[in-house]
C-alpha cells in the first residue's frame, strides 16, 4: 500500500507549470549540421573561439543536477559578438549584411571562422531550412544568452525519453528542450 501523502497528492488538483514557472524553449539554429558540432571537430577545425558548449542531448546528463562538463560533448556555433562589431563598423562593405560579415571577419582576423561559413554555403546550410533563410545574415543566432536555462529544464529528446534536471551553469540549449524559472508561487501544492 502506498504511504498517505501519495494520496494526498492524487486528490489535488493539477498545477499547470506556466502556472508556477516562466516557460522558454532553447534556440531553434535552423541547419544543425552546420551550427552543432562536437568538440573533436570543432578543435580539428581551430574553430574553439567560435563554439560555445550547448546541452543537446538527454545522455550528456547522467543525473538531475548536472555542472558545465555536461556540455561539453557539443557546442553551437556563435559568433554574435562579431557580427555586432562587424555592423559597428563604419566603413561600406555592400549590399547585404552577410557580405558585410564575412568580409569584416576576414578583415580582422577571423579566417578560420570565414572558411567555416563559405563550407557551411557550399553545403547548402543557408538555405536548408526557413529559420536560417528568413535570418539577413544567415548564420546569427542572435544572443544565445537569451536561450540558457535559468535553472531547471525538461528534456524532450526523441519521443521515448524526458528527463528533469537542476542546471546551476548556463550553457545554451537547443529547441528539443524546455527550462523554466520558478516563479512567486501563487498556490501550494
Amino acid at each position: 500500500m502506498a504511504p498517505p501523502i501519495y494520496f494526498d497528492i492524487r486528490r489535488r488538483t493539477p498545477i499547470e507549470l506556466a502556472d508556477v514557472a516562466e516557460i522558454q524553449t532553447g534556440k531553434e539554429c535552423g541547419s544543425n549540421g552546420f551550427f552543432y558540432r562536437r568538440k573533436e571537430d570543432i578543435e580539428e577545425l581551430g574553430l574553439e573561439d567560435y563554439f560555445l558548449p550547448l546541452l543537446k542531448a538527454s545522455g550528456q546528463v547522467s543525473r538531475i543536477e548536472f555542472d558545465e562538463k555536461a556540455a561539453e560533448e557539443w557546442g553551437i556555433f556563435d559568433i554574435h559578438d562579431l557580427v555586432e562589431k562587424a555592423f559597428s563598423d563604419d566603413r561600406d562593405f555592400g549590399d547585404k549584411k552577410i557580405e558585410q560579415v564575412k568580409e569584416w571577419l576576414g578583415e580582422n582576423g577571423h579566417e578560420n571562422a570565414l572558411e567555416y561559413i563559405q563550407w557551411g554555403e557550399d553545403e547548402g546550410h543557408h538555405e536548408k531550412s526557413a529559420a536560417c533563410r528568413k535570418r539577413d545574415v544567415w548564420l546569427w543566432l542572435d544572443d544565445l544568452d537569451d536561450y540558457r536555462p535559468r535553472s531547471l529544464f525538461l528534456t524532450s529528446f526523441g519521443r521515448s525519453r524526458g528527463l528533469f534536471g537542476i542546471k546551476p551553469q548556463r550553457s545554451p540549449i537547443d529547441n528539443s528542450t524546455i527550462s523554466s524559472r520558478i516563479a512567486t508561487l501563487t498556490r501550494r501544492f
